[in-house]
């Protein structure tokens, strides 16, 4: 989908108590979706959103997907340790592992345009897997699936008044959902109303 506008959403909600030695460990409820679209489907969805039409015929390369996804599972963190540098910096990983009860995946891709005369010819495929989709022909879906990620902090004192806290969230992670239904389909029709 190269560079295209992005919106990402994440809830999440822990209890980690943290151990004398430093170690942590808990429970964690997550949440997560995630869609990218180009500027064309973008600007298109506004014009169906609000019932208007582009004032003349306009061309639209839609291609939009979306990831969503919800889970219940543990986490483990280290404690803080020294790094081998000249200072006062320090490090710590946590690892989170959730089974996950809802996965939701959609595609959609192709050619849309706008007709002068208000009517619209779609030419898109699309593409939908979640857990939910049962159909006699493709079979039912796992009850559920996995996810695993590792989360690295970094902390140091710079001066006596500066001090800085940085962290890298799920820069390695695994989604995995064995047996999760998936439907195609094909549009192409020309709408005369919306």
């Amino acid at each position: 989908l190269g560079t295209q506008p992005k919106a990402f959403r994440r809830t999440q909600g822990k209890l980690i108590p943290e151990h004398p030695s430093g170690w942590r460990w808990g429970v964690v409820a997550r949440s997560q979706a995630e869609l990218k679209a180009t500027p064309d489907s973008v600007r298109l969805a506004a014009y169906l959103d609000g019932k208007n039409d582009p004032v003349s015929a306009a061309d639209f390369e839609v291609a939009a997907s979306h990831m969503g996804w919800q889970g219940l599972g543990f986490e483990v963190g280290t404690p803080w340790m020294a790094l081998p540098v000249q200072g006062t910096w320090e490090w710590s990983a946590d690892i989170q592992w959730l089974q996950l009860k809802k996965l939701r995946v959609n595609e959609i891709a192709g050619q849309v345009s706008h007709i002068a005369n208000g009517s619209y010819v779609f030419a898109l495929n699309a593409s939908r897997a979640n857990e939910q989709i049962n159909n006699p022909f493709i079979g039912s879906s796992s009850s559920s699936g996995y996810a695993g990620s590792l989360s690295l902090s970094l902390r140091g004192q710079l001066t006596d008044s500066l001090r800085v806290n940085l962290r890298a969230q799920d820069i390695g992670s695994r989604l995995q959902w064995n047996r999760l239904a998936t439907e195609d389909s094909r549009i192409n029709s020309q709408v005369v109303t919306k």
